[in-house]
């Protein structure tokens, strides 16, 4: 009995090594690859900290009662994603102040990863705390790449760790190494990309996200809000790519997929009740023709200069 328990013992210690060896060379694969060995699991694990309805975020109901202690004769709601969530608050006070005359306080609501109903639950919670005069919602793309993921429309990113965690707390321990895991996490974007994705099959998701922008609408509106949706600029629209842009590939395999569902939904969205054309910035547009670098990956900016040609558009766009 003794001679199995060191046997087996033996057995154990030398798997925790080979896995923690594995791990230690996927990480350095990646840093090597992309110069990053960490890439994705912060995402996964940002704030995992419950809320209600919304599940995951910082303490919006603290942050919202320190900006109303500044004054201020015009308020900025943003939600939407991490492109939103980055959002510089001094370039959009700066040029409201300088072009509008307008002192304004910004209200930035967006979180990495948030999908559509995400921002509306925030916006509900919310907008009666704050009473805007201007809500701005910039997204798209994470609907789009979490209908890749999902197989059920409205769920986030990480509703699947939830219910595990929820329903099955005892794999609680298990669910943590594989977050922290970037082996793990390597063999599930690769086998994503060998995946075949059917665009009609995933019509029902980009429909479900407009049908919610559109709701996002009546509620702003509804508290006398002025609203402007800006359509997530995307790199595969930028016809002019920069030298660094251009070695931008990690996300090839769902171009296709990205461009047809990006294309369905600006169309969608001009048919409904946009009425008014300042409703909508499409993004698609934004960026098609300029040659300097404007994107540090797919979605997100090399630095302040998309922000400024967002902004100017939006400004033009003020009641």
């Amino acid at each position: 009995m003794k001679r199995f328990l060191n046997i087996l013992f033996v057995n154990i210690l030398i798997l925790i090594f080979l896995l923690v060896l594995i791990e230690i060379i996927t990480r350095i694969f990646l840093n090597f690859y992309i110069g990053n060995s960490t890439a994705g699991l912060k995402e996964r694990q940002a704030n995992l900290i419950y809320q209600p309805f919304v599940m995951y975020g910082i303490n919006w109901d603290k942050k919202i009662e320190d900006i109303n202690k500044i004054n201020s004769n015009y308020k900025i709601l943003i939600i939407g994603g991490s492109t939103a969530e980055l959002f510089p608050d001094k370039i959009i006070k700066e040029d409201f102040l300088e072009k509008l005359k307008l002192d304004t306080s910004v209200y930035n609501l967006a979180f990495g990863g948030y999908v559509s109903q995400q921002q509306m639950i925030s916006l509900i919670l919310h907008i009666d705390k704050i009473k805007p005069d201007l809500v701005i919602s910039i997204d798209g793309a994470n609907d789009i790449i979490h209908s890749l993921r999902q197989e059920t429309h409205g769920n986030f990113l990480l509703n699947e760790t939830y219910s595990i965690l929820l329903t099955k707390p005892y794999f609680g321990p298990v669910i943590w190494l594989l977050q922290n895991s970037q082996f793990y996490n390597s063999l599930v974007r690769y086998f994503d990309r060998k995946k075949i994705y059917n665009f009609e099959d995933k019509k029902l998701f980009l429909e479900n996200y407009v049908n919610t922008l559109s709701k996002i609408k009546l509620i702003a509106e509804s508290y006398g809000s002025q609203f402007i949706h800006v359509l997530q600029p995307h790199i595969e629209f930028k016809n002019l790519k920069s030298p660094k842009e251009k070695l931008f590939t990690h996300y090839d395999y769902r171009k296709n997929f990205v461009i047809e569902s990006y294309n369905f939904i600006s169309k969608q969205l001009i048919n409904i009740n946009y009425n008014n054309k300042c409703n909508f910035i499409d993004g698609r547009l934004l960026f098609q023709d300029f040659d300097e670098r404007i994107f540090s990956d797919d979605v997100h900016f090399y630095n302040n200069d998309g922000y400024k040609i967002i902004l100017d558009k939006i400004i033009k766009c003020i009641n």
